[in-house]
């Protein structure tokens, strides 16, 4: 029986060829992932978790953005390969608030929000890195690009990365002030309690270098901070007979004086940087 063999009509082709672009069609990708990034240009730190409000499980973030800074980079969140109208996302973010007593017993008090936002159209048309982006004025935006704040082609509305105000830099300056000031108590404080009754406080010093010393082996050599710590407090007390050797008490002075001056130093160069 001889089998006879029709070749497609018109029609044929035109229905495969249709069913040949649907399949396609279902198994296209239209999502990427993309790296998430956050900048701040205020000085109230606060970390976020950005969420695709239609997919919870599309989501990322986490971490915490100092004043005036920038974080680091997150994987990953899906972003639809081509840009459209309405892709939103939601930006949940915990700050903290310190209060004063006697408004509250607990001196921070823990605030969290809920945003949604638009991504604005792709730089080049293209996704890129979802950048969180809180403005100087406190509101929190998203935007979708591969390049930095530096870089020309930055979509947000403010070019550049943060830089801390006047009013900001002066809190540090005081901060800062105020640690180095702490320094120069201390030794002010040490040598006059050596002043006082050196025997008394070359003992306290005496215990204090030579607590560790049970656990150090001269014939071993580590590069580990605190090892190189025992073996200096080690080669420093085998020169002195013990904690009234008059060396010691000699060497302890001149020790807190220049510590002093140095820490006096310190304090004067962010005294005179101040603005």
């Amino acid at each position: 029986m001889t089998t006879m063999k029709f070749a497609p009509n018109n029609a044929q082709i035109s229905i495969r060829l249709l069913v040949a672009m649907l399949l396609a069609s279902c198994t296209e990708v239209t999502a990427t992932s993309v790296n998430v990034l956050g900048v701040n240009y205020t000085e109230k730190e606060f970390t976020y978790r950005l969420e695709d409000p239609g997919n919870p499980k599309n989501a990322a973030g986490g971490e915490m953005i100092d004043s005036f800074s920038a974080g680091g980079v997150h994987c990953c969140y899906e972003l639809p390969k081509l840009w459209r109208l309405g892709i939103k996302v939601r930006i949940l973010t915990t700050e903290w608030q310190e209060l004063k007593p006697p408004q509250n017993s607990q001196t921070i008090k823990e605030i969290r929000n809920a945003f949604v936002a638009e991504v604005p159209s792709y730089v080049d048309g293209k996704p890129g890195d979802l950048w969180i982006v809180r403005s100087a004025d406190g509101s929190f935006g998203v935007v979708s690009s591969s390049y930095q704040p530096d870089h020309p082609k930055w979509p947000g509305k403010v070019k550049g990365w943060p830089v801390p105000t006047v009013e900001y830099r002066r809190v540090l300056w005081d901060q800062r002030i105020e640690h180095e000031a702490g320094y120069v108590e201390t030794y002010q404080s040490e040598l006059a309690d050596l002043n006082t009754d050196p025997i008394a406080k070359a003992k306290e010093e005496w215990r204090y270098r030579g607590k560790d010393l049970s656990r150090y082996d001269p014939a071993k050599s580590y590069k580990d901070p605190t090892w190189q710590s025992m073996k200096e407090n080690y080669e420093l007390l085998r020169r002195f007979s013990g904690p009234e050797d008059p060396g010691f008490v000699t060497w302890l002075k001149q020790h807190y004086e220049a510590a002093l001056a140095r820490a006096q130093a310190r304090l004067k160069q962010v005294q005179d940087s101040r603005r």
